[in-house]
C-alpha cells in the first residue's frame, strides 16, 4: 500500500559517482518506529546538514525516519518541510497520510527500513538509491472501513535531493534504480 502510486518522474542525468557513504549513526534519533501514539518528531542529526555524500546519506536516512513518523502519526508537518512541493512522490504520501488520519484511519507497522545507499552527485541534485524493506502492516482508510493488512515488501527506491536554500530537501522520490 505505501509503495503504490509512486513513479520515478524521469530518467535522471547523473554526474560524478561516489562509493557507498557510511554516515555516522545519530544518537537519540529513532530508526524504527513503534505503534505508540506519543512518538516525537525525529531530530535531524548534524551530519545531515553537511554538503557531502555522507551528509546526503544521513539526510535520506533522516527523511525515512520522518516518513515513518508521519505514517504512524498523521503529522506531516516535518515531512512537508523536508519535501519539495514539486516532488510528486513525496506529495502523494503527504496527502495520503494527512487525509487518512483526518478521516479517522491509521497505519500501524510497515515502517521503511533503509539498506545501503548508492550515492551519485549530479549538477543540481544528488541521487541516492537503496533497498527499502517494509514489514507487514495494518491500516484503515477511514473510521468506517475495516482494517486491512499489507504483507510487507522489499523494493528499490531512489531519491533525488537538492540544497536550494542551503539545506537538503527531497525533490524526487520513486521506485526503481537511478540510471545515468
Amino acid at each position: 500500500m505505501r509503495f503504490g502510486g509512486i513513479v520515478l518522474a524521469a530518467a535522471l542525468l547523473l554526474g560524478a559517482c561516489s562509493s557507498d557513504p557510511a554516515p555516522k549513526e545519530p544518537t537519540g534519533t529513532p530508526s524504527t518506529s513503534s505503534s505508540a501514539p506519543a512518538r516525537a518528531v525525529p531530530t535531524m542529526p548534524a551530519q545531515a546538514s553537511e554538503d557531502s555524500s555522507e551528509g546526503a546519506a544521513a539526510f535520506v536516512k533522516h527523511y525515512v525516519d520522518v516518513f515513518n513518523y508521519a505514517a504512524a502519526t498523521g503529522d506531516v508537518d516535518e515531512l512537508s518541510r523536508l519535501s519539495s512541493p514539486a516532488c510528486e512522490g513525496c506529495q502523494s504520501y503527504i496527502k495520503l497520510y494527512k487525509e487518512t488520519y483526518e478521516a479517522g484511519g491509521y497505519f500501524k507497522g510497515g515502517d521503511w527500513k533503509i539498506g545501503d545507499l548508492k550515492v551519485r552527485a549530479g549538477t543540481d541534485e544528488t541521487y541516492l538509491t537503496t533497498t527499502i524493506t517494509a514489514e507487514s502492516s495494518r491500516y484503515r482508510e477511514d473510521d468506517g472501513s475495516p482494517e486491512k493488512r499489507d504483507p510487507g515488501e522489499r523494493s528499490t527506491l531512489s531519491f533525488a535531493i537538492a540544497r536550494p536554500t542551503g539545506s537538503w530537501m527531497t525533490s524526487q522520490l520513486g521506485l526503481g534504480e537511478v540510471v545515468p
